[in-house]
């Protein structure tokens, strides 16, 4: 039944018309019996089985041929969805008799990858619809119906990590450990005991509880342990509650026959007023196994010091100092850790795999925040802190299939580190550490340095404090570490962790993950030498540039980034690290990394600078290394060589000037915001480091926070206030940063209103800029012709120079009446500067004044000068020349003394000094003495005695105004670039962005196409993301970035204008090989876009989320832009629509989506006749079908009818309408120009359900 009805009409502006249709529940299935059948499945592949691409996370399904006949694959399907047989099919494929075939679902863009099947879906490890169908792409082969979801829909139940599942040798299904992928199903079993539940979760308490353990497998039994071991049948068997009232670890495991066991639960209960008082004495844990003296000769110890714990300034601290920052729990067999052969804390320097044991890891969070649990491989790290005599090692986690996970799934990192690690680093800032001598450790130090490069701009490693306990007792406080591998490399900047070289130096060697293929060819590119014309286009070479030092060539590999050399060095220098390049005990702590597959340079990293800031060198700038040995071979060799070359010498002082000027982040201000910031996170905590290690090198007192700590933070703190300008002065010294200072701005960039006026300033020189992103100065030091000069944002006016006319009176004393303004000095004589007498150096007297003898010790002069708009007057200054003294009067005020004394003066006083010959004092004076007008300035010139053979006076008044033609207009987001250039020497470049335009929000900004499956003729990186501005004002894109998915950041100057439609891609050339040159590229992203689908997201310039998706090959969204050709595009742009909803996706009219435009068909018709037809085509090709059940709605939909917005409304009664339960399955491949959408409708019972489609005209 269909009826055709205007709903809601508002208007023709906003017309509405439905077609509602009376849904009927009827299903239909066919199987088709064959001798093929899907075997065996693994939907959570984590490093159980690798296929020959190299891959170890890819899904596989096994199929097996029970005939005696080979079979003919090919044109066959595979598919996980039942709306969608045909979802991907068999190239030529064939599977011999009682063979079997492996197909990996990985969402491959091709079906054959190094000889091996690879299907264009993966498998959902919740449990789906896997069905094999014949080449009609109807009949059903076979399927798994082993699972029935809460739709009704069949399929394979939820599958466990590195498990698979399959039929047995029976024909019955189970789960199979170790899967046997291409060979026949041995063993299994048909089921997991269910997981063990704890009724109390892991974490902190106060009151003592009953646990519970349960598991919801009737007849299970449970197993578990309290000293850290693994739990097994051997173990105690849990009867009932267990009691908790002290610090406990419990581990459990359930089991049944014929089922597989639980994995190992662990949780660990920390009962802070426990863990205080452990040890207090020194004593051995009570718990087995913990040694009660040393091993190996390794140093054992024990224990909260009473000193601190029961001290009054921490008695009523200590349980919150526990409590203050996060806590991990290690919990193992304790013979991993202590036995004397095979334990790996009283064997340190034992290193390697055969050193790692298996361990817990728990993540407890004091605010109840949820953590985690995984099991890891546990070895310690180190060098010198591996010592025997140290009883506080530092650990590594190493996630690994064999464990459980092969990463842990957690931000362990924070929000800005990846999602996923490997590993985990765990610090305790060692060498200068309580427990390893008697330092002054802040515990800020190390992570500090690598803070330092992060807010640089720089790749870096993080990490923060966290509480350790081992088994439940307290350890002290820890910090976690990225560690320096490839993967740590490809999981922050993209990528596989193949593509990239790590190179160490340390004391030890040279350690290599990767290749050092390319840092040869640096370190021989850095030998021959960057200086002298062959050593110019040598530089330039190691950066992938021509000569020219602009143009890219393809076929120099990138090996030198000069930004990331120059800012490593600059921490280098300003940390004063002391046991790295150069260091006091040779090279060590050096690491660098390199993407091999896609050149950028080498990247470098701070590491281990636990001896830096006051406990290092106070001078690294002199400390140099120029060994040209391969294996010394570091940053410092090739700072060395390059500073003689001048390019890359402006390019050092630039970075300095950026970060040690305009609120860079190396000012003593943000330095010591950086600092404060670490050491504020463990203020109250490092109380619990003190009573556990503050006694560990102390015959006396144990250190404390406020005896020993916060002196040594402030003394550090000191020390950072002045270190800017110290280091500053250094670099001056080594005449690696210049005399002549940069020009200045009187705002430094940020928001402004449109045609903000900038004024730049300097003190001497020439000032150029440029607003297009240029460099005034030029590669080779010329100045650039697009650079504008201007004087400065004030000018320098001589209201009179020096040799100007003055009137004189050498007859003696004159009191003081001579230098009001209004006095009287017609009889004066007058003559030109200079005035005096004798013989002055480098100075011709031009008016002979008081050469009688007897000499007067003082002679008095005064001229008038005129002063028009004085409030216009900035500064003021007076240039003299007196021998001996001099003191400056204007308008009878005293402005100025030139080596006179302090306080009362008359007639007879001598000057401080008689040496002033040849020299003219620049002296500043009060601006606010000087009047429109007439202006009078009078000068009392003093000698040092009346016999002396010579005196002088000359004298300059200077004033400073704004220059009127300085101010450049800032009218849309701007960066200027300015130097000051004088007598052949360039300034430090002073940059900044104004930003004065509107700022990026999810109203304005959408992401309008994605280009994620290329097809073959387009070529696989002509990838591309189209972003459109849907204001009417322009969008400033400083600041937005692409944070997951893709990564791309947008410079300062990025923005859209009303309207415009501009793409991110993955290679400018391919794209417009495969698309031309008629959109705007905004910029090259990192990574690639996933063929299979993955969440995107773009943020604004604070992080927050301005528009996110995650985009699908499958159901519901579009096919075609899946290696089809076309695009996903985004309906109603200008609309903003909720970018998470495939029902607001299509595939684009053309291929590739006509990026940088509209491919969308405007609506002109008349909205009351022929609204449906636009957004339908054909009305009345409507459809009903039922699948596994659940009635299917399907209607076509015109690709490009973008004035509409098409939804479905459900109703009981054909009254009440609303959206209801209605959801998108899919969208298929067009027909004509339309694709059918398919709209699914959940009933609970039998009753009637009308739905109809709501067109409605867009404003």
């Amino acid at each position: 039944m269909k009826h055709l009805n205007p709903a809601n009409q508002s208007g023709p502006g906003n017309r509405r018309f439905s077609l509602v249709f009376l849904l009927l529940s009827t299903v239909l299935l066919s199987l088709a019996k064959a001798d093929i059948v899907i075997n065996e499945l693994m939907a959570r592949n984590r490093g159980a089985h690798t296929n020959a691409a190299g891959d170890d996370r890819a899904d596989w399904i096994e199929l097996h041929n029970n005939g005696a006949l080979p079979v003919d694959l090919t044109g066959w399907h595979l598919s996980d969805d039942t709306s969608n047989f045909s979802k991907w099919t068999f190239p030529t494929a064939n599977i011999p008799a009682g063979g079997y075939l492996v197909v990996y679902a990985d969402s491959a863009t091709e079906s054959v990858i190094s000889g091996e099947l690879h299907a264009n879906f993966s498998l959902g490890d919740e449990g789906e619809a896997l069905t094999l169908v014949a080449a009609d792409g109807a009949t059903v082969i076979d399927a798994i119906t082993t699972f029935e979801f809460s739709t009704g829909e069949l399929g394979y139940p939820p599958q466990n990590e590195n498990i698979s599942y399959g039929r047995d040798t029976s024909g019955g299904y189970g789960y199979f450990d170790p899967s046997s992928p291409g060979t026949i199903n041995a063993g299994g079993a048909t089921d997991f005991v269910a997981d063990t539940s704890f009724d109390h979760d892991r974490g902190f308490y106060s009151a003592a509880f009953d646990l519970v353990i349960s598991s919801s497998t009737p007849s299970a039994e449970i197993y578990y342990t309290l000293d850290g071991s693994n739990p097994d049948t051997g173990s105690t068997l849990y009867s009932g509650p267990i009691p908790i009232s002290e610090t406990t670890c419990v581990r459990a495991r359930a089991y049944k026959a014929g089922l597989y066991p639980t994995n190992i639960d662990t949780h660990t209960y920390i009962f802070v007023a426990d863990v205080v008082n452990q040890s207090p004495t020194g004593n051995t844990p009570p718990t087995p196994d913990w040694p009660s003296s040393n091993v190996n000769g390794q140093v054992i110890q024990y224990g909260m010091d009473p000193d601190v714990t029961q001290d009054p300034d921490y008695a009523d601290q200590i349980d919150d100092a526990l409590l203050a920052i996060p806590t991990i729990s290690l919990v193992t067999k304790l013979d991993n850790l202590f036995h004397p052969s095979t334990g790996i804390y009283v064997n340190a320097s034992s290193e390697g795999d055969a050193w790692e044991r298996v361990t817990s890891v728990e993540l407890l969070n004091p605010d109840g925040t949820k953590g985690f649990q995984e099991n890891a491989g546990l070895r310690i790290r180190g060098g010198a802190s591996r010592n025997s005599g140290v009883p506080k090692h530092g650990f590594r986690l190493r996630f690994r299939r064999e464990y459980g996970t092969a990463k842990l799934d957690y931000p362990i990192f924070g929000p800005d580190g990846p999602d996923s690690s490997n590993g985990v680093d765990l610090r305790c800032s060692q060498t200068p550490g309580w427990h390893y001598f008697d330092g002054n450790s802040v515990f800020a130090r190390d992570v500090f340095a690598r803070d330092l490069q992060i807010a640089q701009g720089q790749p870096s490693t993080r990490g923060d404090k966290y509480h350790l306990y081992l088994n439940g007792v307290y350890w002290g406080m820890y910090e976690t570490q990225e560690n320096l591998e490839q993967s740590f490399m490809a999981e922050n900047h993209g990528g596989e962790n193949e593509d990239y070289d790590i190179i160490g130096k340390k004391k030890h060697g040279h350690t290599i993950d990767g290749s050092d293929a390319a840092y040869r060819e640096l370190h021989a590119m850095t030998m021959a030498g960057f200086s002298g014309d062959d050593g110019m286009d040598n530089y330039y070479r190691a950066q992938g540039l021509e000569s020219d030092g602009v143009t890219r060539n393809p076929a120099y590999t990138r090996l030198l980034d000069v930004e990331a050399l120059t800012d490593y060095m600059l921490v280098h220098y300003w940390t004063g690290e002391l046991d790295g390049m150069a260091g006091r005990w040779g090279l060590n702590n050096y690491v660098c990394a390199f993407n091999r597959k896609n050149p950028d340079g080498f990247k470098f990293f701070k590491y281990d600078s636990e001896w830096s800031l006051d406990v290092g060198f106070s001078n690294n700038v002199t400390r140099t290394d120029n060994n040209g040995n391969f294996d010394r071979f570091n940053a410092l060799v090739i700072h060395g060589r390059a500073v003689l070359n001048p390019d890359y010498l402006i390019a050092f002082a630039d970075r300095t000037h950026k970060h040690f000027f305009n609120d860079g982040i190396m000012t003593p201000e943000n330095a010591l915001a950086l600092f404060t910031k670490r050491t504020d996170e463990i203020d109250l905590a490092i109380i619990g480091e003190s009573a556990r290690w503050g006694d560990a090198k102390t015959s006396t007192s144990p250190k404390t926070r406020n005896g020993t700590w916060i002196p040594d933070v402030n003394r550090t703190r000191n020390w950072i206030s002045t270190r800017t300008a110290t280091v500053l002065n250094q670099l001056r010294t080594a005449r690696w940063y210049p005399d002549l200072d940069a020009p200045v701005f009187n705002q430094h960039g940020g928001e402004v209103a449109p045609g903000f006026g900038l004024e730049i300033s300097n003190t001497e020189g020439n000032i150029y800029y440029t607003t297009d992103g240029s460099d005034p100065r030029l590669p080779g030091g010329e100045i650039n012709p697009g650079a504008s000069r201007i004087y400065g944002a004030t000018r320098e006016y001589i209201n009179f120079a020096a040799g100007s006319d003055w009137k004189y009176n050498e007859t003696g004393d004159l009191g003081t009446a001579w230098r009001a303004k209004d006095f009287d000095d017609s009889a004066w004589p007058s003559g030109p500067a200079p005035l005096g007498f004798g013989n002055i150096t480098g100075t011709s007297i031009a008016t002979l004044v008081n050469v009688s003898i007897p000499r007067e010790l003082t002679f008095y002069c005064r001229r008038n000068f005129e002063i028009e708009d004085a409030e216009s007057i900035i500064n003021a200054a007076i240039q003299v020349h007196a021998d001996g003294g001099a003191v400056v009067y204007i308008n009878g005020t005293e402005a100025a003394r030139d080596e006179m004394p302090d306080g009362p003066i008359n007639h007879s006083t001598p000057p401080t000094s008689d040496g002033n010959e040849g020299v003219f004092d620049t002296i500043a004076i009060d601006h606010n003495l000087l009047v429109d007008g007439t202006n009078t300035i009078a000068v009392e010139v003093h000698n040092i005695r009346t016999t002396s053979g010579d005196m002088v006076l000359d004298l300059a008044l200077l004033t400073t105004r704004p220059n009127e033609d300085a101010p450049i207009a800032i009218d849309s987001t701007t960066t200027v670039h300015a130097r000051n250039f004088d007598e052949g020497e360039w300034s430090a470049l002073n940059a900044a962005t104004f930003y004065a335009g509107t700022p990026a929000t999810m109203d304005n900004l959408v992401i309008s196409k994605i280009h994620y499956h290329p097809s073959d003729a387009q070529g696989e990186l002509s990838e591309f993301v189209e972003l459109m501005n849907i204001s009417d004002q322009a969008v400033d894109l400083s600041g937005v970035a692409f944070t997951q998915g893709i990564e791309f950041a947008f410079g300062d100057t990025a923005s859209l204008s009303p309207g415009q439609r501009a793409v991110l891609v993955a290679d400018p050339a391919a794209f417009e090989a495969a698309f031309g040159t008629g959109a705007k590229i905004l910029g090259t992203f990192a990574s690639r876009l996933s063929d299979g689908g993955e969440r995107l997201t773009l943020t604004d310039a604070d992080g927050s989320p301005l528009q996110s998706l995650s985009y699908n090959d499958s159901s519901p969204w579009p096919g075609e832009p899946d290696g089809g050709g076309y695009s996903l595009v985004l309906i109603s742009p200008q609309s903003a629509p909720d970018h998470e909803q495939p029902q607001n996706w299509r595939a684009s009219l053309n291929p590739g989506g006509d990026p940088g435009s509209s491919d969308a068909t405007l609506f002109t018709g008349d909205p009351a006749t022929d609204l449906l037809d636009y957004a339908l085509g054909d009305p009345e090709a409507v459809g009903i079908r039922v699948v596994d059940g659940v009635p299917v709605f399907e209607f076509p939909r015109v690709l490009g009818a973008d004035d509409v917005t098409v939804s479905v409304e459900l109703s009981s009664d054909l009254i009440t309408w609303s959206a209801g339960e209605s959801e998108l399955l899919g969208q298929s491949e067009r027909i004509g120009d339309a694709a059918i959408l398919q709209w699914s409708l959940t009933k609970e019972d039998n009753s009637r359900q009308y739905a109809r489609i709501v067109v409605s005209l867009n404003p």
